[in-house]
């Protein structure tokens, strides 16, 4: 699963110097395999935190474009990943998580 992730990672910097238009169409499936991470109760926190960081990079990217997708997933799941993740003792994990919840709410104002 974290291997899946750094991938995902890694497509980023692509994203956000100038080519969004290449995520766009694996923003949805991106989504769905956060969701699935975020089911799964034996997670690592390094896991826990690249998906916090994955999600806080999409807000920073697409901006308001992002809301119909965070409005689509069971983002139940997904929040109660960010708010275990914020309670963590590993302070990249801590960061990360309430980074990610601070980029997600600021989308919503």
């Amino acid at each position: 699963m974290s291997l899946c992730l750094s991938v995902c990672l890694s497509f980023l910097p692509v994203c956000l110097s100038g080519h969004l238009q290449l995520m766009t169409p694996e923003v949805p499936f991106l989504f769905q395999f956060i969701e699935h991470v975020a089911k799964d109760e034996d997670r690592s926190d390094g896991v826990t935190a690249c998906c916090a960081g994955l999600l806080g990079d999409l807000c920073s990217a697409y901006g308001k474009a992002l809301l119909s997708e965070l409005q689509k997933s069971p983002s139940l799941n997904i929040m109660k990943l960010l708010q275990e993740g914020k309670s963590s003792r590993t302070k990249r994990t801590k960061t990360l998580c309430s980074w990610a919840l601070k980029e997600m709410k600021a989308l919503q104002k």
